[in-house]
């Protein structure tokens, strides 16, 4: 089945004439965009066939797991006599279409990295949906990880990929657990730990989320980093977190997004008069999720750093110059420059 970034669309307004060829542009999202064209002739088409014929196709797409793309139906005009008459796409080329894309497709998939996503709200603001490669994710609203570990019946978020199954069926190159309110250091530990026993080879993100606005300050400033310490977000608990974790599994691979840094940096430059905003609150749609642009921008940002992805304003194009030069001059102090 085609995934919710993937489309069948029509590029140009229908013009009332007949076709003398149709057409597929497949837009292939790697690290490069890769265009694939392929078109062929077809006997004239009346404008009136054209959406029995875009019914046929979308009918032989839904039917190809592809991910990432995006299927672009495309035609040529050309008039012809009024004795032309309407034909069906034919069968064999339905067939060869079909076995190209399958190939396409193939290919495509052994090449993208796989990244997975265990969080609640705070990895929704992340947008993992405009993350690169082949993405998929488990969230449920406001939930610490041991709740997500032990409830993974129904998460919030209806296009998620059930853990219990996605850790199961497929093997993922980075997979990313958010910690959360409601749990301490040592749970966290032993979550993640049952978690990733059957991801063997995947690089693992802790995701760290960020406080509610209101008592950010007062937990960027906590150090306990005892197993019963309660989450909070604070440069102490990530490192105990991590320690514990790059212990008890030395061959593996662990880090942290830089999430809750971003706003500590954005802190820093409104108290040095260098912000465009007066509070850090601004970046906030509510006490704890992120503003849909400024806020968002930065965390999916941070995220696509800690996943190994390079930075994009995809998705965030409404930005306003000024603010995405301040915003990425934060990136950049928080994460180094690209």
């Amino acid at each position: 089945m085609l995934n919710r970034s993937q489309h069948l669309v029509v590029s140009d307004p229908f013009v009332k004439s007949r076709f003398e060829s149709i057409g597929l542009i497949l837009r292939i999202r790697t690290p490069l965009i890769l265009l694939l064209k392929i078109s062929f002739s077809t006997p004239p088409l009346r404008h009136s066939a054209l959406p029995e014929v875009i019914r046929e196709w979308k009918y032989l797409l839904k039917n190809i797991d592809c991910p990432d793309f995006k299927f672009i139906l495309y035609q040529t005009p050309r008039v012809y006599p009024e004795r032309s008459h309407v034909t069906k796409t034919n069968l064999p080329m339905k067939f060869l279409v079909s076995v190209l894309l399958s190939v396409v497709c193939f290919t495509a998939s052994a090449e993208q990295k796989k990244y997975y996503l265990i969080g609640n709200s705070l990895t929704w603001d992340t947008v993992p949906s405009i993350l690169d490669g082949d993405t998929q994710w488990h969230v449920d609203c406001g939930k610490p990880l041991p709740y997500v570990f032990e409830h993974p019946e129904k998460p919030c978020v209806k296009t998620s990929t059930l853990w219990p199954a996605a850790l199961k069926d497929k093997q993922y190159d980075v997979i990313s657990l958010q910690v959360h309110y409601g749990s301490t250091l040592g749970q966290d530990a032993a979550v993640i730990s049952e978690l990733i026993a059957e991801q063997p080879a995947a690089d693992i993100v802790v995701h760290t989320g960020w406080a509610r606005w209101a008592e950010r300050k007062a937990e960027w400033a906590m150090t306990d980093t005892a197993l019963n310490a309660e989450m909070k977000h604070h440069l102490s608990y990530f490192e105990g977190l991590l320690k514990l974790l790059r212990k008890t599994h030395p061959d593996r691979t662990f880090r942290r997004t830089r999430a809750m840094d971003m706003l500590q940096q954005v802190e820093k430059d409104i108290e040095a008069g260098k912000a465009p905003v007066k509070e850090v609150q601004e970046l906030y749609r509510d006490k704890v999720h992120m503003n849909r642009l400024t806020g968002r921008y930065l965390m999916h940002n941070a995220m696509r750093h800690a996943l190994g992805q390079t930075r994009s304003a995809e998705g965030f194009q409404k930005l306003e110059p000024e603010m995405k030069i301040w915003l990425d001059s934060v990136l950049n102090r928080v994460l180094g420059p690209e």
